[in-house]
């Protein structure tokens, strides 16, 4: 029962279409489902009966005391029941949308829808719905969620829920294990009478009626409902019987709240599918389905089998602790005192003298008859549910190979069932889908959780420059999403991965030892890890960066090289330059020197012949003077 059911509903006073129906035809339609199903509802309380451990029946336990019998119990149904449901679970994959038609950016549409639908699933830990759903449906027959709309501030929420335990009818003419022919369904229980009042507060004054006429009228009881109070109003604890009753007529999906004959509310359905008409907040599923249309689990076929362990460990324990006695009056004194003494582990019987008959016959032989049968009857319930090879266990020994056989085998067995547990939940997605399209129709953010627990946000309903045109559009609008939703549940492969991975680790050492290593990538390439594909980019960027701090360093050093070249050449130069400059001042020098040794030589000359005297004999002689003739005193 949801508000937002409220919100399109018919006022007082209002024109009403006329495809409503009466509370008298609801009344009826609901008692026909008691009515057809009793078998059916019978079988599903024994199923979770047994599965919740109450395997023995008042009648049974009755003759079990009596007998002094214990009423012990294998509960092997809650095993294979519990594996099924792990089973899923390993199994379970996150649904993924595909462009229905090709349009230019349909691949970007696909992919925000993903995130819209893991966003919704992870909102509302759609993983343990899922488990609880196929817990009820494999023990009690069928099961489902409900979907409800709550708004939250000008947006609007997704909320899902597993249908309420017990409390769920359906049309019973329906023949398909996934209810599509079923024309009307609903939940039915006991609510508050002021939480009815809160949940249509425009109908108090008519609900206050109801309660006055069942009080009042002698009208305590508009029709019995099945296994519950006679009453549709309870008065004692303030409640009434309301049942949430959605059925199709004149091809639309109406919803009505009623308490027997009287219908507190009503309204065609707000909820509408891809291609526009109506449709219930209901999906479920059926395990299995017979030709009379019963809907059953895995469980029903478990119970005779359960049965047979429960009495033959029961009668082994019994046989084994009881011992017969054939014996002649007299010879003993108490009779009572000896079959108390036999009961005992170190019992003593005293026998009279006399020969008189007194033996004690074993129950052995039945004792090991029972075990030998239980032996098999343990045996055939392993054979049902999932093998071993699918709970893991018993095949430690075993090659991968092998394994991964078993687990084909194993899920073949359980094909039909998780066939329709998988189309539960395709049909489930597309509803969510359905809802996304036609209520988150504002601005809005969503936070999806990727593989690795990073986080990535989709805008959604936002307005946009066009790449295409270069104009302002709504971009990532739900509304004129177009996709289909698939689930990828392929083959599981991990053992035949750690099988080829196990080789590989064997021949490794033999390439290492012919100069053949392995390389780090296609070891991890081989290895059945889930997260190779990030590790292996991880090694890859790291390669990636160790190169280039290599090849940064390498030219670092060849910079620092080159910076050292230059500065030797500089320095070359520079040694060069000054050993040309010295050369240079030096034959400067030495030039300036001669040039001075020069004009000193010739001011040598001058002055030597300015010593000497024009007319040393001072015209004593007229002749010419030789070197050799010239005075000693002349000579400096």
């Amino acid at each position: 029962m949801d508000d937002s059911l409220n919100a399109q509903s018919p006022q007082d006073g209002e024109a009403k279409p006329n495809t409503f129906l009466d509370g008298e035809k609801l009344t009826k339609m609901f008692k026909a489902y008691g009515s057809a199903k009793e078998e059916e509802i019978s079988l599903a309380r024994r199923c979770w009966d047994f599965y919740h451990g109450y395997q023995w029946s008042s009648e049974e336990q009755e003759i079990l005391r009596k007998r002094q019998q214990p009423d012990t119990y294998y509960n092997q149904i809650r095993l294979k029941v519990n594996a099924f449901v792990g089973l899923q679970e390993n199994m379970r994959r996150d649904p993924k949308a595909f462009a229905r038609t090709p349009k230019p950016n349909s691949q970007k549409l696909a992919e925000g829808a993903t995130k819209i639908l893991r966003f919704i699933t992870d909102n509302n830990n759609f993983a343990n719905i899922e488990a609880r759903v196929t817990l009820r449906g494999i023990v009690g027959g069928y099961d489902g969620i409900e979907f409800d709309i709550e708004p939250d501030g000008d947006q609007s929420e997704i909320v899902i829920s597993p249908i309420s335990k017990n409390t769920f009818f359906y049309d019973p003419r329906s023949e398909e294990q996934d209810f599509s022919d079923a024309k009307s369904m609903g939940t039915a229980k006991w609510v508050d009478i002021e939480d009815v009042k809160a949940l249509f507060p425009h109908k108090t004054d008519f609900i206050d009626e109801i309660v006055s006429a069942a009080e009042t009228n002698d009208y305590s009881s508009f029709e019995k409902e099945q296994d519950k109070k006679d009453t549709w109003v309870e008065f004692g604890k303030k409640r009434m019987w309301i049942v949430e009753h959605w059925y199709l007529n004149k091809g639309q999906w109406h919803c009505a709240h009623h308490c027997g004959i009287y219908v507190i509310n009503e309204q065609i359905s707000p909820f509408v599918d891809d291609k526009g008409k109506t449709m219930h907040r209901y999906e479920l599923w059926t395990p299995l389905m017979d030709e009379a249309g019963m809907r059953y689990g895995a469980v029903k076929d478990m119970i005779p089998i359960q049965s047979a362990i429960n009495k033959r460990h029961s009668s082994a324990l019994h046989n084994m602790s009881k011992k017969t006695i054939v014996y002649e009056e007299g010879s003993v004194e108490d009779i009572q005192e000896a079959r108390r003494q036999l009961h005992k582990a170190d019992g003593v019987v005293e026998v009279n003298p006399g020969g008189m008959r007194f033996e004690i016959i074993s129950n052995d032989s039945e004792a090991s008859g029972q075990l030998s049968l239980l032996q098999h009857d343990l045996a055939q319930m392993n054979e049902m549910g999932p093998n071993n090879a699918l709970t893991g266990r018993g095949t430690e020994s075993q090659s991968g190979i092998a394994i991964q056989e078993q687990k084909h085998s194993g899920v073949t067995e359980q094909s039909p069932q998780l066939q329709e547990l998988r189309n539960w939940k395709i049909r489930g997605y597309r509803k969510m889908w359905n809802l996304a399209r036609q209520f988150w129709t504002t601005e809005r953010y969503i936070r999806v959780a990727e593989d690795g627990g990073t986080a990535q946000f989709l805008g959604l309903n936002q307005i946009g420059i066009d790449e295409q045109t270069g104009k302002f559009a709504v971009q990532n609008k739900v509304e004129d999403m177009d996709v289909e939703i698939i689930l990828d549940e392929g083959p599981d492969t991990v053992t035949v991965q750690q099988e080829d991975f196990r080789t590989l680790l064997e021949v490794a050492p033999f390439l290492k030892q012919n100069g053949q290593p392995l390389p780090p990538e296609v070891i991890f390439e081989a290895t059945p890890l889930s997260s190779k594909d990030k590790i292996m980019q991880k090694l890859q960027e790291s390669e990636a960066k160790t190169q280039q701090m290599q090849q940064h360093q390498m030219q670092q050093e060849q910079r620092k090289q080159s910076l050292l070249e230059q500065e030797f050449q500089l320095k070359l130069a520079e040694i060069q330059a000054g050993i040309q400059e010295t050369v240079s001042k030096t034959g400067l020098n030495n030039a300036k020197a001669l040039k001075e040794a020069q004009a000193a030589d010739v001011l040598d000359e001058q002055d030597r012949v300015d010593l000497i005297p024009l007319d040393p004999y001072q015209g004593r002689d007229q002749g010419i003077v030789y070197p050799d003739q010239i005075p000693q005193e002349f000579v400096q």
